[in-house]
């Protein structure tokens, strides 16, 4: 048995094999982030994938403590316009949260709530400015709002060597479809 363990320990170390040598973590341990947000794309990357895993943690994690969401104007107007004001991260918290709630209570019932977003364009429009624009579509278990479709701008800065997106602007791209922002100010009527 001695003999074995040697030659499997000799073996290892002529070959390089790291088996005493303990993985790097992927991000921070402990921070919620799904990929370190050093770079803007590992940003969009986690907003897209915490929203298909309704992890409310990751999702917040994508946004700037003093982010605002602009929803489309023309939502607004058709709407009662005091669920579309004052959209600060708080409300994304307590929004978000509340859909993620809906969708689990109703995972069992209908197709699971899903996000997709297409990348359209980037630009990078200061040194620690980005600005990523792209169309989404969403399937959710909501009656009236089960396809949602439209445009979205997101714009990211740099804090302290962490990307975050402190803006983010919803489009009406379709006048058969409701927007994100509608979707959002639906749930923000049930809190």
């Amino acid at each position: 048995m001695r003999n074995i363990f040697s030659v499997i320990l000799v073996s290892a170390l002529i070959f390089n094999c790291s088996l005493f040598e303990v993985p790097e973590a992927e991000g921070e341990q402990g921070s919620g982030y799904i990929k370190p947000p050093t770079e803007p794309m590992n940003v969009i990357i986690n907003f897209v994938s915490s929203l298909n895993n309704r992890d409310i943690e990751n999702y917040i994690n994508c946004f700037y403590k003093e982010f605002i969401f602009s929803p489309d104007s023309r939502d607004s107007l058709q709407d009662d316009p005091r669920y579309y004001r004052n959209w600060t991260l708080s409300v994304e918290d307590s929004v978000t949260s509340k859909l993620f709630m809906i969708v689990e209570d109703s995972f069992e019932i209908v197709p699971p709530f899903q996000v997709s977003i297409k990348m359209l364009d980037t630009v990078s429009f200061q040194e620690n400015a980005f600005l990523y624009t792209g169309t989404y579509e969403i399937k959710s278990p909501i009656d009236g709002l089960e396809y949602v479709t439209g445009d979205i701008q997101l714009f990211l800065q740099e804090i302290e060597n962490k990307w975050y997106i402190y803006t983010w602007v919803d489009e009406k791209t379709d006048t058969l479809y409701p927007t994100w922002g509608k979707l959002k100010a639906y749930i923000r009527k049930l809190l």
